[in-house]
């Protein structure tokens, strides 16, 4: 087990609340931080593995999920981990027979259902899965249109969106590929996507790529206002937070988050204080949200 001089400074990934007082956030080494208020104090939970946790999820108080995984450079493969807790974190289970590849992302609608983004593997060339078991099986979403997934997120259980490596985007409807339309992202990393139902969302990646769409995924658009000007090429966007109209996104350098109030038509900045790179972003309403990144950092706004 790594002590916690080892963990303070790792890289973190993601973070969630569920309410002004419950949050926690993930990252490398398999650090889990939980704080009951609202972030003045961060303690570590016990998660019982070491490899890199790239996202957290939880549906209430007592229910979450963790996932990451392990990189096998020599094999160009990687073994996915999921942890599980119904008791906000001070038990993580982890289930060592699922055989996944390295998980980069996973949300849950209920106690029992949800999606999960993973690195493409020769076994599973999608990387898109999703489970009705509350993580505990999972089923890959076949389609030969799916291969290069970068970003994905889903409006309900078996409908959603996902971003390829190759500039398209490609719409899922009952668990099958739908339409796939030319995204506009160009070669770009991609890094974030949100969807706000019904058909609302939005898409962030690197070179300052803000993309959005107002028809479910079939078409995306720049934004109707620039971001100020001279920045957005300076940045590539990570860290993605959406509810209704209002988006905050941030990135590599951190020294700015940049929100929009009214979905793009007019954008604002806030500086940050510091600059190393920033990873995740959550609001729990409209006035609170926190953002972490690389050496353990974690930022707040009220």
């Amino acid at each position: 087990m790594q002590s916690h001089a080892m963990r303070a400074d790792s890289r973190l990934t993601d973070v969630c609340f569920t309410d002004p007082q419950f949050g926690w956030a993930v990252g490398d080494r398999g650090a889990i931080w939980h704080t009951q208020d609202g972030g003045n104090r961060w303690r570590l939970q016990k998660s019982g593995t070491g490899c890199g946790l790239q996202s957290v999820h939880f549906i209430d108080r007592h229910n979450g999920w963790a996932v990451g995984g392990y990189s096998h450079p020599h094999s160009h493969t990687g073994s996915g981990i999921i942890l599980i807790t119904h008791d906000g974190g001070q038990h993580w289970q982890l289930d060592s027979k699922l055989l996944l590849p390295a998980l980069k992302q996973a949300r849950f609608f209920d106690a029992k259902h949800g999606w999960a983004v993973a690195c493409p593997s020769a076994m599973f060339p999608t990387g898109l899965f999703v489970t009705d078991s509350g993580g505990r099986s999972w089923k890959p979403v076949h389609g030969e249109a799916l291969r290069g997934i970068q970003a994905a997120d889903f409006f309900a259980e078996h409908t959603g969106v996902a971003a390829r490596q190759d500039g398209t985007a490609l719409v899922l409807r009952n668990g099958s590929v739908g339409t796939a339309s030319p995204g506009d992202f160009g070669l770009r990393g991609l890094a974030r996507m949100k969807l706000v139902p019904p058909s609302y969302g939005w898409l962030v990646g690197d070179g300052g790529l803000v993309m959005m769409t107002l028809d479910g995924g079939v078409s995306w658009q720049t934004t109707p206002a620039d971001l100020p000007q001279g920045t957005a090429g300076e940045f590539d966007f990570a860290a993605l937070a959406v509810r209704g109209t209002k988006v905050w996104i941030a990135g590599s350098p951190g020294t700015r988050v940049f929100h929009t109030p009214d979905a793009g038509l007019n954008w604002f900045e806030a500086n940050t204080g510091q600059n190393l790179p920033l990873r995740g972003l959550h609001f729990v309403d409209d006035q609170y949200g926190w953002a972490v990144g690389e050496l353990g950092t974690i930022l707040a706004t009220t």
